[in-house]
């Protein structure tokens, strides 16, 4: 630096004398603070680009952030108003600091600072709930058709014991091969790229709504569907239809119905009942106020046999599956959620679309070991058996 001004001053000295002087005491004034820097460790270059980021307000200490103070502030030392003013642009713009976003995002005032915070944005997800299909028995699948066989509504029949030396006896069977095809359920939705990216719960939101609704039309597919391409071929079309004894009520249908199909080889079954109709069938009282079915949904654990609710199934019956020697779910592809911005025009829109399906297939190899039919309604009010043994 100290040849620089040399040859500065020596360029200089054939100029006019008071541009010589004021230029001379400007070079000793920067050699003054050379020597003043060198002596206390400061870099004159990193001072420069403090003040430089800081506006003219660098502060020291750690809470430094190189910022101004307030949004007016910055609108001052900005060109934001000369700019409109002089009319060289119809739209302005100003980039305002990180800490200042707060300002303008909320009203909620902070006694503490003056200034407002940030609001709390909590979104709840939806919690997942029991549903039909997934408390069936599933098996993975890398295909888009299952090839399956059906047998006997009954099974096989016929053996007997035999005598050493005698003609063993035929089975009675008949089956034949079926193939069912594998469906595609699916929906998507639009959010704008801001929202997901500014709230990070509303993305769990999004995609636990998305789900939720997705395993509730899976179950409408599984036990209502048409069969009509591309719809499943639902349990209440395929199932054996079942017809409740008299003198009961809803619980005695499905105690029997339960039974019913663990006497034919059932290993475990599912049934699905309406949420109201699982509401009013636990509810039953005697005329005495005593709830009737204290012990009943431990007898139904007892004799292998679940209870979904499940919006699906018309109201008023129920469906009774054993799983998986019944009916069974052949899942190519669990629920999965995509998530894309290159949907049409999503890009230059700032959307996000939202993707959610799944692939499976409700496979049903003897229908008579799934039933469908009616709730027995109770009499009310019922008499209990105290109040009966009282009476006589």
């Amino acid at each position: 630096m100290a040849e620089l001004m040399e040859q500065i001053q020596a360029a200089l000295e054939q100029r006019d004398s008071t541009v010589q002087a004021t230029i001379t005491k400007a070079l000793t004034d920067i050699a003054a603070l050379r020597e003043t820097s060198d002596k206390h460790g400061v870099n004159l270059i990193d001072l420069a680009q403090k003040l430089a980021a800081g506006g003219g307000e660098w502060r020291t200490g750690a809470g430094n952030s190189g910022a101004a103070s307030s949004l007016g502030a910055l609108v001052v030392k900005s060109d934001l108003l000369n700019r409109w003013k002089t009319g060289d642009a119809r739209v302005v713009r100003a980039d305002v600091p990180l800490d200042l976003k707060a300002a303008i995002l909320s009203n909620v005032g902070n006694p503490a600072t003056g200034f407002p915070v940030p609001p709390d944005i909590q979104v709840a997800p939806s919690l997942q709930v029991p549903r039909f299909w997934r408390a069936l028995w599933s098996r993975p699948t890398s295909s888009n058709a299952i090839e399956t066989v059906t047998s006997t509504p009954d099974g096989a029949t016929g053996a007997d014991a035999v005598k050493e030396g005698d003609l063993k006896p035929e089975a009675v069977l008949t089956y034949a091969p079926a193939t069912v095809p594998i469906a595609t359920v699916a929906y998507w939705a639009l959010a704008s790229r801001q929202l997901t990216e500014d709230s990070a719960g509303f993305q769990l939101f999004l995609n636990g709504e998305m789900t939720n609704g997705l395993d509730a039309k899976i179950d409408d597919e599984v036990i209502n569907g048409s069969g009509v391409s591309p719809h499943m071929n639902g349990l209440v079309r395929l199932a054996t239809p079942f017809t409740p004894g008299e003198g009961g009520i809803g619980f005695d249908a499905l105690v029997t119905a339960v039974v019913t199909l663990r006497s034919q080889g059932a290993s475990r079954v599912v049934i699905g009942i309406g949420v109201a109709d699982y509401l009013s069938t636990m509810l039953v009282k005697t005329a005495d106020g005593s709830y009737v079915l204290s012990p009943g949904v431990d007898l139904l654990a007892t004799i292998g046999a679940s209870i979904v609710p499940c919006s699906a199934v018309p109201a008023g019956n129920f469906v009774a599956v054993a799983t998986p020697e019944g009916a069974y779910i052949a899942l190519r592809n669990d629920v999965t959620v995509e998530i894309s911005r290159e949907d049409r025009d999503n890009f230059i829109k700032n959307l996000v679309t939202t993707l959610v399906e799944s692939r499976l297939a409700v496979i049903v190899q003897r229908a008579s070991l799934c039933l469908y039919g009616p709730l027995a309604a109770p009499i009310v009010p019922l008499t209990s058996s105290r109040a009966s043994k009282s009476g006589a």
